[in-house]
Parts: structure tokens; C-alpha cells; sequence
């Protein structure tokens, strides 16, 4: 089993500037690395990388695609939630940026969002705070640009 550290996150390093389909080569060049095909999962955001993945390689047996940010008719990250979200790391405050995230966009309820501050990730997700915003433009990018592709 292989766990990819997406830009931004984990031990992998980041980008001065951020691009959507870098994400998606980054994971194919991991799984054209591999000996056999292999069971791809992305979950979220990560599910949109999974996607294009599959669409840029042979290389895959499963794939399989948890809660992808797909728009179908409905504002996944509503602008004013995006620009409130901004505005608090512009000012440097990440765990604020997480926690409006983790409320407004993921709708965590109150007693799990204990539960989530108290976990040993908490400082990780604290630290990748700047990704879930790219993340919410990089959605957009892929919905405009690849979404179409995927409508019946």
C-alpha cells in the first residue's frame, strides 16, 4: 500500500505557485512508477486527482472515488464562505481558516469539531491549511475545464 503526500501536505514539499494539473501528474508519475496496476482511492479533492489519473494512464486495476468535489447544479464553496477563508490566512490565521472550512463547507458538527482538534492530526491539518483553499479554486479550475467531459 502506498499513501501519496499531495504538494503542500506530509513530507511533500510545495510549490511557489500552485497548478492544478501538477497534481494530477504528480500521481500518475507514482502510479506509472509501480510494478503492477494498481486499486487507486482519492478521497475529496483527492477524488478529482484520482479521476484524472485514470484518464492519463493504463496503469489502473480499481478506482475508486470518495466524496469528489463534483458540482452538479448546486455551490459547493459558496464566495463568501471562499472570501472569509482567505481573509483569515491572508491574516495568518490558519486554525481559523481550517475551522470555518471544516464548518461552513465540510458542515462538522459542533461535538465532532472537539473530536477533531483534540487528534494528534490537528496540527497537520493546521500546517496544510493553505491547501484546502487552493483546493476549493482547484475544483472550480477542474469543473470548468474537465467537468464537461463527465456530464451525460
Amino acid at each position: 500500500m502506498y499513501a501519496l503526500d499531495r504538494r503542500g501536505r506530509g513530507g511533500s514539499g510545495d510549490a511557489e505557485q500552485y497548478v492544478v494539473e501538477q497534481e494530477f501528474e504528480d500521481s500518475v508519475a507514482l502510479v506509472n512508477s509501480l510494478k503492477e496496476p494498481v486499486f487507486l482511492l482519492g478521497h475529496s479533492y483527492g477524488a478529482l486527482c484520482s479521476l484524472e489519473v485514470a484518464r492519463r494512464t493504463t496503469h489502473l486495476r480499481k478506482l475508486v472515488l470518495y466524496e469528489p468535489p463534483i458540482p452538479t447544479g448546486i455551490e459547493i464553496y459558496p464566495s463568501e464562505v471562499v472570501t472569509r477563508i482567505q481573509a483569515l490566512l491572508d491574516a495568518g490565521d490558519r486554525e481559523g481558516a481550517v475551522t470555518t472550512f471544516l464548518q461552513d463547507i465540510a458542515r462538522v458538527p459542533p461535538h465532532e469539531m472537539e473530536i477533531l482538534r483534540s487528534a494528534p492530526s490537528w496540527s497537520g491539518r493546521i500546517a496544510a491549511a493553505h491547501t484546502s483553499f487552493r483546493e476549493m479554486r482547484g475544483s472550480n479550475v477542474w469543473a470548468t475545464t474537465y467537468g464537461h467531459e463527465y456530464r451525460t
